[in-house]
């Protein structure tokens, strides 16, 4: 089985804040097109959660902008055609895998460098440059592969890092066109924090976070920037 081709099955299993990230994978990956209808009701069976939960994670969705409410309904926003679906499918898996084991083995060393990464990341360190922040997303993710002390997941997290490039250049892009100021409680911050303090239930909770905003970069160009 390949790293993400559980992506978006028995999510319920894993608990509600699971949902929004493994809906977002199946738009992702074309099985639930952009303009479908997302009813609780029918969606729960899928993913083995509730109706409350899986509305839940449709507005969580909303907030981020990829899916707008009919009713009592959701819909896929249109435009979201699918672009990343493999990236996607193997992310949710490999990031979530990778946050799980580093939170209970990173060390203090490997803690502050992650800590720096996010700074370059964030524009609070280094030159400021899109090229420069994206140089710290890509030391953050490998820092993490390395605190998880598995040489697997170093290896696949390195091949996602590869591919993903243009993703991770895009939602510099419109971070930097937006003028978003990096600031502690953002989900990466909040990820940092929590591996510094081993807070697996606060790790686990911004990289979820983080998983749907990525899948909020899949489509389109990125914006020029001023």
């Amino acid at each position: 089985m390949c790293p993400g081709e559980s992506a978006g099955r028995s999510a319920g299993r894993q608990g509600p804040g699971d949902l929004a990230p493994a809906i977002l994978a199946r738009i992702a990956g074309g099985d639930l097109p952009a303009g479908s209808e997302l009813d609780p009701a029918r969606l729960a069976p899928l993913f083995e959660a509730t109706d409350t939960e899986v509305a839940g994670a449709l507005v969580r969705l909303e907030a981020h902008g990829a899916t707008e409410r009919h009713g009592s309904v959701w819909r896929v926003v249109p435009g979201r055609i699918g672009q990343g679906r493999d990236l996607l499918h193997w992310a949710v898996p490999l990031l979530r895998a990778v946050v799980s084991l580093a939170t209970a083995r990173i060390k203090p060393a490997e803690a502050a460098r992650l800590f720096a990464a996010y700074d370059r990341f964030a524009g609070l360190a280094g030159d400021g440059s899109a090229t420069s922040r994206q140089t710290g997303y890509r030391q953050m993710m490998e820092q993490l592969a390395q605190a998880s002390g598995s040489s697997f997941h170093v290896r696949t997290m390195q091949s996602l890092l590869d591919q993903a490039e243009p993703l991770v250049a895009r939602m510099v892009s419109f971070q930097m066109a937006s003028r978003r100021s990096a600031e502690p409680d953002d989900e990466l911050g909040r990820l940092a924090q929590a591996m510094m303090q081993g807070n697996s239930a606060t790790a686990s909770a911004a990289i979820e976070d983080h998983l749907i905003i990525l899948g909020r970069y899949l489509d389109g160009p990125a914006p020029a920037q001023p």
